[in-house]
């Protein structure tokens, strides 16, 4: 009897999953290395920077973005405001792995690189919550009910946006 699901359908279920773990994993591993509770030096750095790169923003990208884009494809569809967000990402996730390869062939002189790639995802983290913010406003005031969750949902993506937006601008500012 023939498989009725096709190989290729089974792997692009489980790459996402496997490439959000590895991320996952990654981030926590970064974390504890620089908040000094795993070693951290030259080389683990260097290990750690290339493996965020080339998992994280090149292959994890790749296959996470074309996972979302075939989730997404009725939305968008019906959505202008939703292509346009999904168009969003892709270009500032590239434009953010394109800005870290310039850092790892060139070097970060006066950490001009790592300033400009925390200034770029924060600026795009806080408009990107910020829409997601007017959302959950808008769908509180056009409901009957006034569900008390829609409103939890719109002060946390509040809380979120401030936070991201105050230290973008406070890294910016203060270096």
């Amino acid at each position: 009897m023939e498989n009725l699901i096709p190989l290729s359908l089974i792997g692009m279920k489980k790459a996402p999953i496997a490439i959000g773990m590895s991320i996952i994993f990654l981030v926590i591993i970064d974390l504890l290395m620089t908040r000094q509770l795993l070693p951290y030096n030259d080389t683990s750095e260097g290990l750690m920077f290339i493996l965020t790169m080339s998992i994280g923003y090149g292959i994890g990208s790749i296959i996470l973005l074309e996972f979302a884009h075939n989730v997404s494809k009725e939305i968008r569809g019906k959505s202008r405001f939703s292509n346009i967000m999904h168009i969003f990402v892709i270009i500032t996730q590239f434009s953010l792995f394109a800005i870290l390869l310039v850092m790892l062939i060139f070097g970060n002189p006066g950490h001009y690189f790592s300033r400009t790639v925390f200034a770029v995802s924060s600026i795009f983290a806080t408009i990107i919550m910020g829409i997601i913010l007017f959302k959950f406003f808008s769908w509180f005031k056009a409901s009957n009910y006034k569900t008390s969750i829609v409103l939890f949902y719109a002060i946390a993506a509040l809380t979120l946006d401030f936070s991201i937006g105050g230290r973008c601008r406070y890294k910016i500012i203060n270096g």
